[in-house]
Protein backbone atom coordinates (compact mmCIF):
# COMPACT_ATOMS: atom_id res chain seq x y z
CA UNK A 1 0.00 0.00 0.00
CA UNK A 2 2.71 2.63 0.55
CA UNK A 3 4.96 1.64 -2.50
CA UNK A 4 1.41 2.28 -4.29
CA UNK A 5 0.73 5.50 -2.92
CA UNK A 6 4.39 6.36 -3.30
CA UNK A 7 4.14 5.90 -7.04
CA UNK A 8 1.16 7.76 -7.19
CA UNK A 9 3.06 10.86 -5.75
CA UNK A 10 6.56 10.26 -7.57
CA UNK A 11 3.87 9.99 -10.61
CA UNK A 12 1.89 13.75 -9.68
CA UNK A 13 5.09 15.15 -9.06
CA UNK A 14 6.84 13.93 -12.68
CA UNK A 15 3.40 15.13 -14.61
CA UNK A 16 3.72 18.84 -12.96
CA UNK A 17 7.10 18.92 -13.58
CA UNK A 18 6.79 17.92 -17.18
CA UNK A 19 3.81 20.07 -17.84
CA UNK A 20 5.56 23.20 -16.50
CA UNK A 21 8.72 22.42 -18.77
CA UNK A 22 6.11 22.11 -21.68
CA UNK A 23 4.77 25.12 -21.14
CA UNK A 24 7.76 27.44 -20.34
CA UNK A 25 8.89 26.34 -24.10
CA UNK A 26 5.35 27.43 -25.76
CA UNK A 27 6.31 30.52 -23.59
CA UNK A 28 9.33 31.05 -24.50
CA UNK A 29 8.77 30.34 -28.65
CA UNK A 30 5.88 32.90 -28.48
CA UNK A 31 7.18 35.42 -26.13
CA UNK A 32 10.58 36.36 -27.56
CA UNK A 33 12.73 37.93 -24.71
CA UNK A 34 13.61 41.54 -24.29
CA UNK A 35 17.11 41.19 -26.00
CA UNK A 36 15.63 39.50 -29.58
CA UNK A 37 12.62 42.37 -29.56
CA UNK A 38 15.34 44.90 -28.91
CA UNK A 39 17.60 43.41 -32.07
CA UNK A 40 14.82 43.12 -34.12
CA UNK A 41 13.46 46.75 -33.85
CA UNK A 42 16.91 47.64 -34.44
CA UNK A 43 17.23 45.99 -37.53
CA UNK A 44 13.36 47.19 -38.82
CA UNK A 45 14.46 50.85 -37.54
CA UNK A 46 17.88 50.39 -39.42
CA UNK A 47 19.96 51.54 -36.22
CA UNK A 48 22.36 50.35 -34.29
CA UNK A 49 23.87 50.77 -30.69
CA UNK A 50 27.33 49.56 -29.88
CA UNK A 51 29.39 48.85 -26.20
CA UNK A 52 32.37 50.18 -26.97
CA UNK A 53 34.54 47.99 -24.83
CA UNK A 54 34.83 46.81 -21.43
CA UNK A 55 33.37 49.17 -18.81
CA UNK A 56 35.68 51.27 -16.26
CA UNK A 57 35.68 51.07 -12.81
CA UNK A 58 33.37 53.54 -11.35
CA UNK A 59 33.59 52.55 -7.73
CA UNK A 60 35.07 55.71 -5.92
CA UNK A 61 32.68 58.27 -8.75
CA UNK A 62 29.81 59.53 -6.58
CA UNK A 63 26.45 57.78 -6.80
CA UNK A 64 23.85 60.73 -7.96
CA UNK A 65 25.57 59.77 -11.73
CA UNK A 66 24.20 57.00 -11.90
CA UNK A 67 21.86 55.98 -14.53
CA UNK A 68 22.35 59.82 -15.87
CA UNK A 69 23.41 59.53 -19.51
CA UNK A 70 26.59 61.83 -20.81
CA UNK A 71 27.00 62.66 -24.17
CA UNK A 72 30.67 62.56 -25.15
CA UNK A 73 30.48 63.21 -29.18
CA UNK A 74 27.64 64.09 -31.37
CA UNK A 75 27.69 64.09 -35.06
CA UNK A 76 24.83 64.80 -37.11
CA UNK A 77 24.76 64.38 -40.96
CA UNK A 78 22.23 64.80 -43.46
CA UNK A 79 21.64 61.44 -42.98
CA UNK A 80 22.40 60.06 -39.89
CA UNK A 81 23.95 60.64 -35.92
CA UNK A 82 26.37 59.09 -34.40
CA UNK A 83 26.21 59.62 -30.79
CA UNK A 84 29.14 58.34 -28.09
CA UNK A 85 27.51 58.44 -24.44
CA UNK A 86 28.54 56.95 -21.48
CA UNK A 87 26.47 55.78 -17.79
CA UNK A 88 27.14 54.41 -14.89
CA UNK A 89 25.08 51.46 -13.67
CA UNK A 90 26.26 47.97 -11.66
CA UNK A 91 28.81 46.02 -13.45
CA UNK A 92 27.51 43.17 -15.54
CA UNK A 93 24.70 44.44 -17.58
CA UNK A 94 23.99 44.63 -21.03
CA UNK A 95 21.86 47.17 -22.57
CA UNK A 96 19.85 47.73 -25.80
CA UNK A 97 17.19 50.06 -26.43
CA UNK A 98 15.06 52.11 -28.92
CA UNK A 99 14.28 55.72 -29.96
CA UNK A 100 10.83 57.88 -31.29
CA UNK A 101 10.82 61.01 -32.62
CA UNK A 102 8.31 63.31 -30.27
CA UNK A 103 7.69 66.71 -31.95
CA UNK A 104 11.06 67.77 -32.94
CA UNK A 105 13.00 65.84 -30.52
CA UNK A 106 14.69 62.46 -30.82
CA UNK A 107 14.54 60.48 -27.64
CA UNK A 108 16.48 57.27 -27.49
CA UNK A 109 15.99 55.52 -24.52
CA UNK A 110 17.94 51.96 -23.36
CA UNK A 111 17.48 49.45 -20.78
CA UNK A 112 18.82 46.48 -19.23
CA UNK A 113 18.24 43.16 -21.26
CA UNK A 114 20.20 40.71 -19.36
CA UNK A 115 19.35 38.99 -15.92
CA UNK A 116 22.61 39.56 -14.91
CA UNK A 117 23.66 42.25 -12.06
CA UNK A 118 27.06 42.28 -10.43
CA UNK A 119 27.96 44.23 -6.90
CA UNK A 120 30.66 46.27 -8.78
CA UNK A 121 29.74 49.87 -10.27
CA UNK A 122 31.29 51.11 -13.79
CA UNK A 123 30.51 53.51 -16.32
CA UNK A 124 29.34 51.73 -19.47
CA UNK A 125 30.53 53.70 -22.96
CA UNK A 126 27.90 52.99 -26.10
CA UNK A 127 28.13 54.26 -29.76
CA UNK A 128 24.55 54.80 -30.86
CA UNK A 129 24.23 55.52 -34.65
CA UNK A 130 20.42 56.16 -36.03
CA UNK A 131 19.99 56.34 -40.01
CA UNK A 132 17.07 59.07 -39.53
CA UNK A 133 17.55 62.09 -41.65
CA UNK A 134 18.22 65.67 -40.34
CA UNK A 135 15.15 67.29 -40.41
CA UNK A 136 13.05 64.88 -38.56
CA UNK A 137 14.57 66.83 -35.05
CA UNK A 138 16.30 69.19 -33.83
CA UNK A 139 17.53 68.48 -30.18
CA UNK A 140 18.38 65.09 -29.10
CA UNK A 141 17.69 62.86 -25.35
CA UNK A 142 18.93 59.95 -24.02
CA UNK A 143 17.91 58.46 -20.57
CA UNK A 144 17.10 54.88 -19.38
CA UNK A 145 13.71 53.00 -19.41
Amino acid sequence: MKTLLLMIVISLLYSCISDDKHNGEINKSSDPSKKEAYLKKMEEKNFSLKNNGACDDALMDSLHERSKAYIESKTLTDSNLIVSFKFKEACCQEFLGDYEITNDTLVFQYEQVNDEVCSCMCWYRYKLTINEPKNNYKSLIIKQK
